[in-house]
C-alpha cells in the first residue's frame, strides 16, 4: 500500500509537499482444525472429509483453496500418501492444509488419526445352496449368499465354523460364520 500526507499551512509555517511511503501488511493468520473423529463403521464407500456432515469433518478459517489427502498409518504415525480416500477396515490419517488466499496466509497440514472399524455380521441374511438329501452319512451344506446392511459379502469375508455346515442326521443345525476383514 502507498499512504500519502500533507501537512496544512498555519500562522507560523507554510503548506509542505505531499510526501508518500509505501507500506507492507501481512496476510491474516488462517486456521485448520479437525475435529475428534467420531465412529466409522465400514460401508464400502470410501470416507468423507468436509466442513460439516462428513465422516470427518475439519474448521477452515481463511479463503485459500483447501487440499484433502489421506494416509496409511505407519505404527501410530502418518505413512504413506493414499491416491484416494480409503474405504476399508483399519487405521489411517487425514492431512488438511490450504494455500495462501487474497486475504489469508497459506496453513499448514494439520493431521488426525481415525479408524474404520469392521461391519458387525450378527443379524445377516445367509442363503443356503442346495439342501442335500439324507444318506446316513455326513453331508455339507453351502452357503449361497450372505448380506449384511444390503452389501453382498464374497467367501474371503468370513469363515464358516468349523463342522456347523456338517450334520448326518436330519435335524435343525446351527451353521455359524465370523466375519473378517472388513466384516
Amino acid at each position: 500500500y502507498q499512504v500519502y500526507t500533507r501537512v496544512a499551512a498555519t500562522a507560523t509555517t507554510n503548506a509542505s509537499a505531499s510526501v508518500s511511503t509505501d507500506v507492507t501488511t501481512d496476510k491474516a493468520a488462517g486456521s485448520i482444525v479437525i475435529a475428534e473423529p467420531g465412529t466409522i463403521t465400514y460401508d464400502g464407500s470410501p470416507v468423507e472429509a468436509g466442513e460439516s456432515g462428513k465422516d470427518l469433518n475439519y474448521t477452515y478459517t481463511g479463503d485459500g483453496a483447501v487440499t484433502v489427502q489421506w494416509y496409511e498409518d505407519n505404527a501410530g504415525s502418518k505413512g504413506t500418501e493414499l491416491g484416494t480416500a480409503p474405504k476399508d477396515a483399519g487405521t489411517y490419517w487425514i492431512g488438511v492444509s490450504a494455500d495462501e488466499g487474497t486475504d489469508t496466509a497459506a496453513v499448514a497440514e494439520a493431521t488426525e488419526k481415525f479408524t474404520i472399524s469392521p461391519k458387525s455380521i450378527n443379524g445377516a441374511n445367509i442363503t443356503l445352496g442346495t439342501i442335500p438329501t439324507y444318506t446316513g452319512s455326513e453331508q455339507q451344506v453351502t452357503i449361497s449368499t450372505v448380506i449384511v446392511g444390503g452389501l453382498t459379502l464374497t467367501t474371503g469375508d468370513y469363515d464358516i465354523s468349523t463342522g456347523t455346515d456338517k450334520n448326518i442326521n436330519v435335524a435343525p443345525k446351527d451353521l455359524q460364520i465370523t466375519g473378517k476383514g472388513n466384516y
